[in-house]
């Protein structure tokens, strides 16, 4: 679940939601989306590698300029799926710190003025 502001969190007892920020709708977290933004491959008969695909981000202060929606390259192989999904998601992180959608503490640049 994305929980962007501290008015969004939940209290005892509320039921959970789920808010999407993505441009194109994706729900990047959401179960229904079934993994789709991780694609992993398989590599002979015990490696892995994976790619990601990054959306577009609402709320967000950054210039993205055609920056977003972006798929990575696949990583290296892995011998298990965890460790080559790991290894994708910390590179989208890298990804997004790099054009400046994420800040230094990981959170989206301006969202938090956006939603005040």
């Amino acid at each position: 679940r994305i929980y962007c502001e501290s008015k969004f969190l939940p209290v005892l007892g509320d039921e959970p939601f789920e808010i999407d920020l993505t441009g194109d709708g994706q729900h990047f977290t959401s179960k229904e989306q079934a993994g789709r933004n991780y694609v992993i491959k398989r590599i002979g008969s015990s490696s892995f590698t994976c790619t990601l695909h990054l959306p577009s981000v609402l709320l967000c202060l950054a210039k993205m300029d055609g920056m977003l929606p972006h798929t990575l390259p696949a990583t290296e192989a892995f011998t298990s799926k965890d460790k080559a999904i790991g290894r994708a998601a910390l590179d989208g992180v890298r990804y997004l710190l790099s054009i400046g959608v994420l800040d230094d503490r990981l959170r989206v640049v301006g969202r938090a003025q956006e939603i005040a």
